[in-house]
Parts: C-alpha cells; structure tokens; sequence
C-alpha cells in the first residue's frame, strides 16, 4: 500500500480539459500567420558545436544532443537553466540535504558530474561540487541557444564532463541589435529578476554584447513531513535567491573575442542538524545561504592560415571565491549566531590551442592542447555561535581545519579524425584524450571515444556513439587526496581517492519527414569507481581510526531508452513529445574494500539513501514523460502547454531496518505560458505564465537517509515585461 497520498486529477480535469478549448477561441479571431520560416531538414542542418568542439550539423553531430533555441525558451516562458533541464529528455532535478543536483539516466549526483560551459568556457570549479547551484539563477535573457549533451564527454572536455554537458551559447552584438530592458515577477514565491540587455555591430566583423542581471526570490518552503513518519519537519525556505547579480559582457574585434563574466550568487536551502544523541533537530528554522562569487576573463584568437587549416588559441583567467554555508537567523532581531564552513578561493590560469585541419574533401583532423593551472588557497572550516536559549546553540565555540594551499596542474592533449567514406552518407569518427593532474590524481589518463553515421536515405538515419567521462575527486568528495586531520572532532577525515571512470554506449534511430521528426535513442553507461556519501565515523583504516567522509565503491551500471518527436499540424499548430525510460540503474555490489577501508552500503546512514537493500539506485523516476503543444495565433501571439509527468521511484523507508521502501505516486505538472512580442508594432513585449497549474506539491519531503531530498515548488503566477528600445 502507497503511503504517500496522490491527490489525483480528478479536481483539476476539468480545468485541464478546457484549457486547449480556450486557446482554439482564441484561434477563431486570430489572423492566421506564418509562423514556421525553417524545415525539419534545415534545423537538423542547423550547426552545432558542442559534440565535435567544431561546427557541424545537429544530424551528424555524434552523441545525443538536445538543442533549445532562444525563441524555444521564450515561447516555453523557461526563466532559469533548471527549468530549460526539468524538460529536457532524462534529466530530472532532485536535491539533497546541501543544495539542488541534477540527475540523468537513472543517475541523481552532485553537479560536478555535470559540465556547464557559457560560451565554451568551463564554468565547473574543483572546491564546489562542480557547477554549485549556478543553474537555478536566471540568466537566459541573452541565449542565443543551449546545447545539452546526454552522457559524457570528456575526451573533448576534459574532467567534469562525465554524465552530460549544459553549453550556453550566447547572442552576439549583431542578433540583439539595440537595447532592452526585461523585468520578470512570480507572485507566490516573489522571484523577480531584472536585466538589462545591449548590443549592436559596430562592422561586419566587429560586435559587441553586454548584459546585466538582478535577481531575488523568497523561495518556498517544504511542506509535509515524510509518509506519515514521526519525523521533524525541515523549516526554512529552498531557492531563496538574496540579491545575486551577473554582469556578462561579449566582444568580436576582428579575428579576437572577447568574453568577461562576474557573478555573484547567494542561494539558500533549509538548515536541518540533528543532536547525534537525542536524534531532535538543532538550529531548525534557519537557512543555509551557499555564496559564490565568479569572476573571469577569457580572449580567443582565430587564424585562418588557409582555406583548409586554421588555428584557435584562448587565454583565459578565473577567479572563484565561495562560501559552502552561510547560516543567517531567523529566529530574532537579538540573535547572533553565524557560521561559515568550506570557505575558500581559487585562482585559475590556462591556455588552449586547437588546430583544426581539413586535409581532404571528405577527410577531417582536430589536434588541441589545453593546461590550466589553477591556485587554492587554505580551505577553512569555522563555527561562531553565541548563547541564545531559542536556538540551541553552544557558546562561544570555534574551530577549524585547513586544506594547504597548493597549485592544481593540469595538463591534456586531444584529437579527432572524421573520415567522410561515402560522402553525405556514411561517416566515421574517432578521438582520443590524454590527461594528467598533478594533485587530485597522480596518474595520466586515456579517454577513446568512437561514433559512425549513417544516413539510409532521406527520411531514415542511424548513429552509434561510444564516450567517455572522467571526475577528478576534488575537496568536496576526497579532500584532494589527502589524509586530513579535523581538530573538531580529533580523527583524520578520509575521502574518495580515485577517479570516477565513466562509458557511455548510444545507439540512435532517427526517422525524419516534411512535417515530423522522430528520434529512439537505446544507452548503456558504466562508472566503474563512483563516489558515493558514506560517512562512517568509526571506521580503522591500518590501525588507525579515521572518519570516512566519501569512498570509492566497485561499479554502477544504468541503460534504457529515450523516444523524442515533434510534429506539425499546419502553419498554426504544433506538438513535440518525449519519453524516458530507465530499465535499470544498479551498484555491482553493495560490499567491497577501497583504500583499506571495507563498506558495506547497507550499514551507514547516508548510504542507504543512495540505494535500496539489493542495489538499486534510488531516487530517481525511472519514468519520465514530457508533452506538449504549441500554438501560434499570430506571427507575434503564440501559447505553449507543457505536461511533465515521471512515475516509478521509489525510496526507502526512514528507519526500516529490512530494507522497506516506500513507491511515490505518479507526479505530473502542467506548466501554460503566453507571449506576446512587438505589440502593435511597438518594441513592447510580454508574457504571462503559470508554473505548476496543478498546484501539485503534496508529494511532502523525503530524507532518503540522508541524501536525497525530492520536493515540488507549488503553483506560481507570474508576468514578464520587455521593452526594447
């Protein structure tokens, strides 16, 4: 029996039902407007660049890659990066007890599993858990297009790039032509964003780009406790954005670019600590703000020596400084309690240089070297908390471990031959990387990777694609590597100590016609040595007592099939549709030895929140749907209804001692926007849009022991305005 309660459709059918109806009134008086200027064949000639680090076609591009074009995110009214990956096919957003996370093909991780690029620069740092929470801040207003790679990509990319890639592609000075001004605003949580936007082309091959976004929202705050459990409650608000910023700005001056971004975040989750004797929550009722501030300067050079051969070279620097956590009160004007953990910075310098060589007609060579060497500083950990009767909290306490400050090198070189054997028809790709760290990893390493194309004819077309990935442990799972001693609790804390090698088989069928394009796409992927939350803090490694913070376990192993496809009625209407399915997601084994330490996940806290008593990865639907529709009532008016739904997950049950689990009810969200642009041929645009229409948040929280948190944000009503001068 579900102990979770669905509150079904059956209140909402009959606002669902009418709402297509309301549109096709409103397409009676509607003036019919051509609406869809490109073919099928000429989007999926459209160019990419994400899969190959070169311009080639979406239909050839190897891998699966999905693309949302900056009109795409308008019309879906999509604010921020989570919501343009909440709908893309097998990726589903989940949290845990420190932050959002990102999960895709059976896997939920930390978003160091997760490459995010603007402009091909590597937003990923190795003192955060890869991206941070940088995708749930708004900043789509100047996306000319997103890239989304599923699986990995290292051999191009390098580490980080393990289980997809999020590339944000941004709008040159020329595609923006002017200034304007967008200011968004969703009631229910007060989320506002305001950004202003410049660009123009001063030459044919001079431009210049400039944005500048605010943000804040209130967030929300997580309702019931989990299944009915005499469980506490987490009181405190997720998504709560204060006053975070990003200023982007972008210059071609001849063969230079130009790229220079300073952001600074500061986003919040629930603050829950338990008493490790009387199991009662501590400082409940707080949030948790993490803080990063990131800033870089990136220039690349393009020299065209010929018509066949060209060389691309880039300098870049970064400058990242965050906080893990930053607790504020809430409890009372007189409160002083603070506390910052994780705090650090880390400077990064780096050149690439890739040559890129077409030797013949059909024949295609890229050869790139990339090294960055990038400065920690001492990695601090500090509690300050005051007496203060309402918030538990000790007095005067104060302590600290450090991470010396060292220099990360790494260094790589990569390449790629593309061989046309009948031309337009038949394609062969190989690549390789090889990669070497001085710190995280003593060890150089080899990443192959492999993709044939066949085009069968006109309408039908096939691809294959072997990758690779590869993570670095960095401080936040293996502490560099180190054996590193924390005063607070007088034992060495231990962490993973060997990289996370990841593969990734595709297998792609693709079926296009004038007014349909289907594609079925069947994975496979390993990670041999995944990080996994562990947490023992009783653990004897060589005699000696340590806590064992993350640990290497043996493999993990996830395949299923992906089935998108969109379709055009007319000139008026239009539908896509999207299916995820995970057949299986498993550990090889829940017991083994790593580094001298022997686990077993079924014994710890944290890792049964990873995975059910035979191995099953937990956490994530197993089932995911999107559908929806498009409808273009003039060239400047048009709607779009989404449908979002996911089924099979299934958790633990909290304190079960045989494993029990609890199986969430089906969840679907339905999301409606509007957008109107150039109103009365003015520079004046707005929309209007509902987020969860269903108003759907009733699923409660789930503390999958501890490390999963799922929970749904409530409806929100919001209107967005633009006006372009």
């Amino acid at each position: 029996m579900k102990s979770v309660r669905y509150l079904g459709l059956s209140r909402y059918v009959a606002g669902i039902t009418l709402l297509p109806f309301c549109l096709l009134a409103l397409a009676v008086s509607a003036e019919e407007g051509k609406w869809y200027e490109k073919s099928f064949e000429e989007i999926l000639n459209s160019r990419v660049v994400t899969a190959t680090r070169t311009e080639s076609s979406l239909k050839n591009a190897p891998g699966v890659v999905t693309v949302f074009s900056g009109e795409e995110i308008q019309l879906m009214g999509l604010k921020s990066l989570k919501e343009v990956l909440e709908r893309t096919t097998g990726f589903f957003i989940n949290r845990q007890l420190n932050g959002a996370t990102v999960g895709s093909r059976g896997y939920i991780a930390d978003t160091d599993q997760f490459l995010l690029l603007i402009d091909g620069h590597n937003m990923n740092s190795i003192i955060d858990k890869g991206m941070g929470d940088q995708f749930l801040f708004p900043n789509l207003e100047y996306v000319s297009r997103i890239e989304i790679i599923r699986g990995p990509g290292s051999t191009l990319w390098g580490s980080d790039a393990a289980l997809g890639i999020i590339h944000v592609i941004t709008k040159t000075g020329a595609d923006i032509d002017g200034a304007k001004v967008t200011y968004n605003y969703s009631k229910e949580n007060r989320e506002s964003h305001l950004n202003l936007l410049f660009g123009t082309e001063i030459a044919e091959d001079t431009n210049i780009m400039a944005s500048f976004t605010a943000a804040s929202s209130e967030g929300f705050e997580p309702k019931s406790n989990i299944s009915g459990e005499a469980f506490p409650l987490v009181v405190g608000n997720w998504d709560e954005i204060k006053d975070s910023y990003e200023f982007y700005a972008k210059a071609q001056v001849g063969k230079f670019v130009f790229k220079a971004r300073a952001y600074e975040s500061i986003i919040s989750r629930p603050y829950l600590d338990f008493d490790p004797v009387t199991w009662l929550p501590v400082h409940n009722g707080v949030n948790v703000y993490n803080r990063r501030n990131h800033f870089y300067l990136d220039v690349t050079h393009t020299n065209d020596i010929n018509e066949k051969l060209s060389v691309e070279s880039r300098l870049f620097m970064d400058n990242l400084d965050r906080t893990q956590e930053l607790i504020s009160p809430k409890l009372d004007k007189s409160a002083t309690m603070g506390q910052e953990s994780e705090a650090s910075q880390e400077n990064a310098l780096g050149i690439e240089i890739i040559t890129r060589w077409q030797a013949l007609d059909n024949l295609f060579f890229m050869l790139g070297y990339r090294g960055v060497e990038t400065a920690l500083s001492p990695w601090t950990y500090e509690l300050h908390y005051s007496i203060n009767a309402t918030s538990q909290t000790g007095a005067g306490e104060v302590y600290q471990y450090v991470v010396p400050a060292e220099n990360d090198v790494s260094q790589a070189i990569f390449a790629e031959y593309e061989w046309a054997i009948i031309p337009n028809t038949l394609t062969l790709l190989m690549g390789a990387r090889v990669d070497d760290n001085n710190l995280r990893e003593d060890e150089t390493i080899f990443l192959p990777r492999l993709a044939v194309n066949w085009h069968i004819d006109n309408n039908w077309g096939t691809k294959y694609s072997y990758n690779t990935g590869y993570i670095r442990p960095g401080v936040g799972v293996g502490f560099l590597g180190q054996h590193q001693y924390n005063a607070s609790i007088g034992k060495p804390i231990v962490g993973a100590t060997e990289s996370q090698e990841v593969s990734s088989h595709d297998l792609q069928l693709s079926f296009m016609s004038q007014k349909s394009v289907t594609n079925l796409n069947f994975y496979y992927n390993t990670i041999k040595k995944p990080f996994q939350i562990i947490y023992d803090d009783a653990a004897v490694i060589n005699g000696e007592q340590v806590v064992v913070f993350y640990t290497n376990i043996e493999q993990t192993d996830t395949y299923g099939l992906e089935l998108e496809s969109k379709y055009i009625f007319d000139e008026v209407w239009d539908t896509y549709f999207s299916l995820s399915k995970v057949f299986s997601a498993k550990t090889k084994s829940m017991t083994g030895t790593s580094n001298g330490y022997s686990y077993d996940l079924n014994s710890t806290a944290f890792a049964r929140g990873g995975f059910t008593a035979d191995g099953d990865m937990q956490g994530f639907p197993n089932l995911m749907l999107h559908a929806g529709v498009n409808f273009h009532m003039m060239d400047n008016l048009a709607s779009n209804l989404h449908f979002r739904y996911w089924d099979e997950m299934e958790v633990r049950k909290p304190f079960s001692t045989n494993g029990e689990l609890l199986e969430l009810d089906p969840q679907l969200f339905v999301d409606f926007n509007i957008t109107y642009t150039e109103i009365a041929g003015s520079g004046v645009d707005l929309s209007f849009y509902v987020k969860n229409v269903l108003d759907n948040d009733d699923a409660g929280v789930y503390l999958f022991l501890w490390d999963n948190v799922w929970q749904a944000q409530g409806r929100r009503v919001g209107a967005s305005f633009a006006y372009k001068f």
